[in-house]
């Protein structure tokens, strides 16, 4: 693994946070890089924690498979059966998973959530009875409120708070001993830097369900290995969360979509999602099936790697570049400008 740590040596000395690699389940590569505080000086170690942003979606997408395994709910339920308010009964449940379901961004109309208060009913309030941006199913488009509306869901079927929920249900069994969430006193939580420069945390209501799981890489190493085996979801749910349910049309690449999770097909065939956090945090996971090999990359300041980069797209194409170096598959320019799918 000495090219690995040569490459961010050499290639990648601003990039600040950690990376964990596994192969067939062991760990091959787990390193910490740059600062935690860039003000203080606090250097990033193995233990270091850090918002994962939207991966967060994928563990409610979960939460939701566990319970149509136990014909809590079902896929093809509508808005309506679980929001007697509802306006959106056009709109099911599996349009939320995979983001087709043409409800607005509630950040594009009410902005910051209240810190106080409850904030599930605000933003439902403000979006119920916004027209819908497309008709569900037809098109895609990544947006919070989909994934919150899920955690709300999610409550309303198991009459517990979705934080419990998931620390109870996914947490435990999966030996995350060092996740948490946001707004919660925990040790180790890095800074987040936007170029270095040191930004502030954001109210944690505007992550709810959606954004606000803090972790480490390896507790998301534990999560993922608990995924393969089956334990949190039996074969058949796992299955089906993975199955593409819209195929998406974009520049020259057709992106596929399943449930919390997006295909990629760079390095063989590999599932992953990646997070963008207004604070500076960035992260992405990648399951390479075709390889039986993990990328985990959690950081700390968003900085763009590439002439064609945004600041928010540079750790997937880290990984994208370590894919590189471990399958020795090297790609060319334009392969790499179409890789930004999610």
């Amino acid at each position: 693994m000495e090219r690995l740590v040569s490459y961010f040596q050499e290639k990648r000395p601003n990039f600040s946070g950690t990376v964990l690699i596994a192969k067939k389940g062991k760990i091959v590569f787990h390193e910490a890089f740059g600062k935690s505080d860039f003000n203080t000086e606090i250097q990033n170690t193995l233990c270091t924690r850090f918002p994962i942003a939207s991966l967060t979606k994928t563990f409610t997408s979960l939460a939701i498979f566990q319970l149509m395994e136990q014909n809590r709910l079902y896929l093809s339920d509508s808005l309506d059966k679980y929001f007697s308010d509802s306006s959106l009964g056009e709109v099911t449940i599996q349009h939320l998973l995979n983001h087709t379901s043409g409800v607005v961004d509630y950040r594009n109309v009410i902005g910051e959530l209240s810190s106080v208060g409850c904030v599930k009913d605000e933003m439902w309030k403000q979006v119920r009875d916004q027209n819908l941006s497309f008709l569900p199913g037809s098109k895609f488009s990544c947006n919070d409120t989909n994934t919150f509306l899920l955690a709300m869901i999610l409550e309303k079927v198991t009459d517990m708070p979705y934080r419990d929920y998931v620390r109870e249900k996914i947490f435990v069994p999966a030996g995350m001993e060092d996740s948490g969430f946001e707004g919660e006193a925990l040790s180790l939580l890095a800074e987040g830097h936007i170029k270095g420069k040191k930004q502030s945390l954001r109210n944690s209501n505007n992550g709810y369900g959606c954004g606000d799981i803090i972790s480490t890489t390896k507790d998301l190493h534990h999560f993922l290995q608990c995924y393969k085996r089956c334990e949190l979801l039996n074969r058949d749910s796992k299955n089906r969360m993975e199955t593409v349910s819209f195929r998406r049309k974009k520049w020259l690449d057709v992106s596929l979509i399943a449930s919390g999770w997006f295909y990629q097909f760079i390095h063989g065939m590999s599932i992953g999602y990646s997070g963008i956090h207004p604070s500076g945090f960035l992260s992405r996971w990648e399951l390479n099936m075709n390889h039986d090999t993990e990328i985990i990359i959690l950081s700390n300041n968003a900085i763009p790697y590439h002439w064609y980069d945004s600041k928010w797209n540079g750790v997937q194409s880290i990984a994208t570049e370590l894919g590189e170096i471990l399958f020795e598959n090297r790609l060319s320019a334009l392969q790499k400008l179409l890789i930004r799918i999610d």
